[in-house]
């Protein structure tokens, strides 16, 4: 070896090899996390696949084998610390978010009486929730609000759908009782009749409420002179009589069909009714004010076609967050429960486990295949398996 040549000896360590370190191979992404000193956590138990966390995405950490070694080399001594033929891959998922459910339905509040138990017993700290669940922060906050919780001292409680349903109830007959029309609830009278802790009976009205809106209003005037021309637009904001009354609750038609739609379905002894008598007894349930429509229940209750009467229609309930998280398996279980399915009907069971990147219909077609059925020319799937 001349001293112009560029080879360097290297040599191993006196505590090679030292097993602390890993090979991680990672986009730029994660690597401006790392430079710009942002919070990467690392989770999972002994029984979970281990994933990393940034603020606001989840990622996979799998090995991924070489044939060659991979040599971790000390730049200043030259010395070998370890030699690998695997590295770390991150791959970005959706968070499975479902175990959070489970998490907050294990201590759902059942009636009034759950809120004189010890207040520490009562559901979970978002630092609690933050250590049990394989997401990052900002995912398990739009999951939170997507379950509708409540935060009582601190802690992130949910009330049992029972439990929800029951004040629905509550307010609905006290409506009927005092003749008030389902866009004019006044949540003083139904603090006052209803026997339940206040901040309960308005998280219920909330989540039936109609969400508020603001109209936005553009005036433009123009002033013409002789030399010059000028159009001013001045934006003002208006807001509903409902909104300027704070006592005052307008409660959504579509929710509250919702609601009646899956105490039927779901208090009903019969795995599949009748689609006529359904909709009979839906009716029968709304003020006359409300005429439910089948398109409502998109992604709630689907239509199955008799195999022998291709006129005869059954409703099915699907609670679309008891699926299996694995797409296979979700997948298979749909196909059980109806062997034909049209793209519009099977996206809002499917799209909670598309992988980011994967478009809906790339996502479909790994797990079924097209068909158009004969009698109507209608494109539907069937399982690939």
């Amino acid at each position: 070896m001349t001293p112009n040549d560029d080879n360097q000896a290297i040599t191993f360590s006196s505590d090679y090899p030292d097993t602390d370190y890993r090979f991680l191979e990672a986009n730029q992404e994660i690597l401006d996390q790392i430079k710009n000193n942002k919070k990467l956590v690392i989770k999972g138990s002994l029984k979970d696949e281990a994933v990393l966390c940034t603020d606001d995405k989840t990622f996979t950490i799998r090995a991924g084998h070489t044939s060659n070694s991979m040599l971790l080399v000390l730049k200043d001594s030259n010395k070998i610390k370890v030699a690998l033929q695997y590295h770390l891959e991150l791959t970005e998922i959706q968070p499975k978010l479902n175990v959070l459910k489970e998490l907050l339905y294990s201590k759902a509040i059942n009636n009034s009486l759950d809120f004189e138990d010890d207040e520490n017993s009562l559901g979970f700290s978002f630092e609690e929730i933050i250590d049990r669940i394989q997401s990052s922060e900002k995912e398990i906050q739009q999951y939170l609000l997507k379950l509708n919780t409540l935060i009582y001292k601190n802690r992130y409680i949910i009330l049992s759908e029972n439990y929800e349903f029951k004040i629905l109830e509550l307010i609905l007959s006290e409506a009927t009782i005092g003749a008030w029309k389902l866009d004019n609830i006044p949540i003083d009278k139904c603090i006052e009749n209803i026997r339940a802790p206040e901040f309960v009976i308005k998280h219920c009205l909330q989540l039936y409420s109609k969400q508020k809106s603001t109209a936005t209003t553009t005036t433009t005037t123009t002033t013409t002179t002789t030399t010059t021309t000028t159009t001013t637009t001045t934006t003002t904001t208006t807001t509903t009589n409902e909104e300027i009354n704070e006592n005052i609750c307008s409660l959504d038609f579509n929710k509250v069909s919702i609601f009646r739609a899956k105490q039927l379905l779901t208090l009903s002894n019969k795995s599949n009714m009748k689609f006529e008598e359904f909709m009979d007894n839906w009716k029968d349930t709304l003020p006359v004010e409300i005429q439910p429509n089948f398109s409502m229940l998109k992604g709630i209750a689907i239509l199955i076609t008799s195999p022998t009467n291709p006129k005869e229609k059954s409703v099915k309930f699907i609670n679309e967050t008891t699926l299996p998280s694995i797409p296979k398996a979700r997948f298979k279980e749909l196909f059980q429960i109806s062997t034909r399915w049209t793209i519009d009907d099977i996206e809002p069971f499917i799209k909670s486990t598309i992988p980011p990147g994967n478009s809906l219909e790339q996502f479909i077609l790994t797990y079924s295949r097209p068909i158009t059925c004969t009698s109507t020319g209608e494109k539907m799937i069937v399982t690939r398996f």
